[in-house]
């Protein structure tokens, strides 16, 4: 049995479309919370936003909710079960079994195909009572449809500012923006141009009497010869000549092949380093 009153039940569901970032953003607007407490609401858990609530009042919550991105269940306090709102989608026909078109059925006239009138608009709902602290919602609270996210005591109203434009005035179409008293004439200069001409084509630019002329420089290469193919540069003479060194080999042999490098005569003997293993064994 249906005591009347139904609560909004919310489990994380969204419309499709929406992200859960924007509609919790919105639903911080629409609870008058932060965003951080509005998380807690998307644990995937079953929360209860607002109970106690007539089937107006209950599906007034339902379609606001919606349009901010969350789906949410309208459930009968008494008997537990779900409200459902959404209509269910219409039948299609089955298909002729013959090709035949189909007749219209006998009844059927003008008059019967004209569509039908729309219902009379229902009277607007009752304002939805003072927000209470709703179960297990954490002191969260949802403004009445259609009204301000925020509350008119936190909207600051800023002064109306009075400009003065008593001295402006619109000038007419085509006209200057700037007043003639205002523009700032400029004397033309008179240049003197006649001693200027305009150099022919593929001339200099400089005068020839403006030219400065460099004398040549006279170099004397009379002493000097060039080489012959593949010869030196530097001549026998101008070399330095260095004296050749003579070693004495005469002392120097080439010992046998295989043979040592050092005479026996010339190696240090050293003396056979004696170890006592007579305590020692193998295990």
């Amino acid at each position: 049995m249906s005591s009347g009153l139904y609560e909004i039940a919310f489990s994380g569901k969204l419309v499709a479309g929406f992200k859960q970032a924007d509609v919790q953003k919105s639903l911080a607007k629409l609870f008058k919370t932060s965003e951080d407490k509005v998380a807690s609401l998307f644990s995937g858990n079953r929360v209860v936003i607002k109970n106690k609530l007539d089937e107006a009042q209950a599906k007034k919550y339902y379609q606001v909710l919606k349009k901010a991105g969350a789906v949410t269940s309208i459930i009968d306090m008494a008997s537990g079960k779900e409200l459902v709102l959404e209509a269910a989608a219409p039948k299609r026909p089955r298909p002729m079994e013959s090709g035949a078109p189909a007749r219209p059925r006998p009844m059927e006239t003008a008059a019967a195909k004209k569509p039908a009138p729309a219902p009379p608009s229902a009277p607007a709902a009752a304002t939805a009572p003072p927000a209470a602290e709703p179960a297990g919602a954490g002191g969260i609270s949802l403004a009445p449809q259609a009204g301000n996210l925020v509350d008119e005591s936190e909207i600051e109203h800023a002064p109306p500012v009075e400009v003065d434009v008593s001295g402006i005035t619109v000038a007419a179409g085509g006209g200057n923006l700037v007043d003639e008293s205002e523009i700032e004439h400029v004397e033309e200069l008179d240049v003197d141009v006649s001693a200027f001409s305009v150099n022919e084509q593929g001339g200099n630019l400089v005068d020839e009497s403006e030219v400065e002329h460099t004398a040549p420089v006279e170099v004397d290469v009379s002493g000097l010869s060039v080489a012959e193919n593949a010869g030196n540069l530097v001549q026998d003479e101008e070399r330095e000549k260095k004296k050749t060194v003579q070693v004495d080999t005469s002392s120097l042999s080439i010992a046998e092949g295989d043979g040592n490098l050092v005479d026996d005569t010339e190696r240090e003997k050293k003396e056979a380093v004696k170890v006592d293993t007579s305590g020692l064994s193998l295990e």
